[in-house]
This record gives C-alpha cells, sequence and structure tokens, in this order.
C-alpha cells in the first residue's frame, strides 16, 4: 500500500471556458470527491492546488481567490496561484498576495493564455517578481502538436525545449516543468543537466489514450520509444534513469484524467504497476519534491 503522496500538480476550483463550452467534461474540483478519494488510498497527502487553465479575462482574479479559499478549509493543500503576464489586474493581485507572504507558487498557462516563454523570460512582470520574491514557478509545458490538432492557430514557444531553455536562462528560480516533460527526448536529455528543476508527471495518463484528429496528443515528436510505451512503463523507464529519478515528481492534473476513466485511485494504481522499488516509489511520490523544497524554501 502507498503510504504518502505529494500531488503537485491538482486543479482546483472552475475551468472558465470547459464550463461554457464542454460542460460534460469535468471541469471542476471542489476538493471534496479528491479528498475522499485520497483518505481511501492514503494514510497521509498534500496537494498543491492551483486555478484551471482558462479565466475570463485572463485575470484569474476570482480564480485565484478560490483557490485561497479552498486553502483555508482544506488544511492539506498548498496554494498555487495563476500568473499571466498579459494581465495589470492579475500582476497587481500577486503582487499584494506575495506581499502578504501568502503565495510562494504560481503557475503560468502559455497555451490557453496565449503566452509565449521567450517573451515571459524578458518580461518586465516575471523579472519584477522573481527579483522581489521567493516564488517558484509550474510550467505548462506543450507537445508542440497544438496547431495540428487545432488547439491554436499558430505555436508558440510553450513546447519541451522552449521550457528547459527558460529554466536554463534562470538558474536561481525553482521550476515544476509539468506534463513529463510531453516525454520529449531532447529536452529529457537537457533535464538531467539542471539543478533547478523537476517534472510533474500529470497528464501521462492521457498518454496512448488522448487522440484528436487521429493523433495520439500526450506526447512531443521526439518521444521515441517511450511514445509507444504504456504509461506506467514510460514512469518506470524515467525512473531508472539516473539523470531523473531524483526529478520526476507525482503529479494527476485531477480532475482532467477523469476524461479517460483516470480519478486519483487509478493515478495512484498505474504508480503501483510501475514496478519501481520502494526507495524509487517513495522519491517520486513525495521524497524528491520534499528534497527539492527543502524546509523554509517555499
Amino acid at each position: 500500500m502507498i503510504d504518502r503522496f505529494i500531488d503537485a500538480h491538482c486543479l482546483a476550483g472552475v475551468d472558465d471556458w470547459l464550463s461554457k463550452n464542454k460542460t460534460e467534461l469535468a471541469h471542476r474540483n471542489f476538493l471534496d470527491e479528491y479528498y475522499e478519494e485520497a483518505v481511501q488510498e492514503v494514510r497521509e497527502f498534500r496537494s498543491l492546488i492551483m486555478p484551471f487553465p482558462s479565466s475570463e479575462n485572463g485575470s484569474f482574479i476570482k480564480e485565484n481567490a478560490m483557490i485561497e479559499q479552498l486553502h483555508r478549509q482544506f488544511p492539506w493543500t498548498e496554494p498555487v496561484y495563476a500568473f499571466n503576464y498579459k494581465s495589470e489586474e492579475n500582476f497587481a493581485d500577486l503582487c499584494q498576495r506575495l506581499e502578504k507572504g501568502s503565495a510562494g507558487g504560481l503557475v503560468v498557462w502559455p497555451i490557453v493564455c496565449d503566452l509565449d516563454l521567450f517573451d515571459l523570460a524578458e518580461n518586465e512582470k516575471f523579472l519584477y517578481l522573481i527579483s522581489k520574491y521567493p516564488c517558484w514557478f509550474t510550467i505548462h509545458v506543450g507537445a508542440g502538436n497544438e496547431a495540428a490538432i487545432h488547439r491554436v492557430s499558430s505555436l508558440r514557444r510553450y513546447c519541451p525545449e522552449d521550457a528547459i531553455c527558460l529554466a536554463e536562462a534562470f538558474p536561481h528560480v525553482k521550476f515544476n516543468l509539468s506534463h513529463l516533460l510531453r516525454i520529449s527526448g531532447k529536452a529529457l536529455e537537457k533535464a538531467e543537466k539542471l539543478d533547478n528543476i523537476i517534472i510533474d508527471i500529470s497528464g501521462i495518463s492521457t498518454h496512448l489514450r488522448w487522440y484528436e484528429y487521429g493523433k495520439n496528443v500526450f506526447p512531443a515528436d521526439d518521444a521515441g520509444d517511450l511514445a509507444e510505451m504504456e504509461s506506467a512503463k514510460v514512469i518506470h523507464t524515467l525512473m531508472n534513469r539516473p539523470g531523473l529519478c531524483n526529478k520526476l515528481v507525482f503529479g494527476t492534473q485531477y480532475p482532467f484524467g477523469k476524461w479517460y476513466g483516470f480519478g486519483l485511485g487509478r493515478e495512484l494504481e498505474m504508480i503501483r504497476k510501475a514496478d519501481l522499488t520502494k526507495e524509487k516509489q517513495e522519491k517520486l511520490l513525495y521524497l524528491n519534491f520534499e528534497t527539492f523544497f527543502q524546509k523554509g524554501d517555499r
């Protein structure tokens, strides 16, 4: 039995776009069901909760406020607030939160917010935040196929190697690069050399299950042999790479996995099926995260 986990990527509140356009898909999480699933599976857990990717005007004011409210309601959570450098309202709100010490983790949603990670690296708001506050960032990593599956009209720089470039440019800032870097061969190889990143495995449960326009959406084009492996085998393979076994962390992107039948229980079953040693399973589920964020570091 799994004793503990830290979920580095739990969505909470309501997704604005899905609530108006795709109500049949799971698009809200007020943590009650998540909690009920968690207590049936493990003895101890913590979850980093963050807003869904879309906000009505891109400000995430309501969404960030909901994260704060849920954090107060559920003591096993840690808040991660959405940052959109195109919104003045968002920036002012985040500065207030950071000034009060009520935030440390920020999440960037480049695809839905139409952001570019190279522009982010030169953005005055981003540079101000990292110079003034001890904040760290979760970066939503695209696969590079977003234009091909008509999610965007033109591709921006938010693909796996772009996320690596951002982390390389700011070695003093800590980053969580999401979605297992879309199992990009080149990005994972470069990631092995970086000390300022962790890589959450959120979304890997959708691999070989999420298809649009006949394309397996999750992996980048350079995923190589990993593109043909089932999710548990991907986890097993990467956790047995010496340069990655201390970097991968558990993350669910709950409730989006429920689109493909993956609630929290099945996400944890996937970890059990990965056939890891006890030591490596504990690293993935919580130790890597705790080691990366030493006490007082977030």
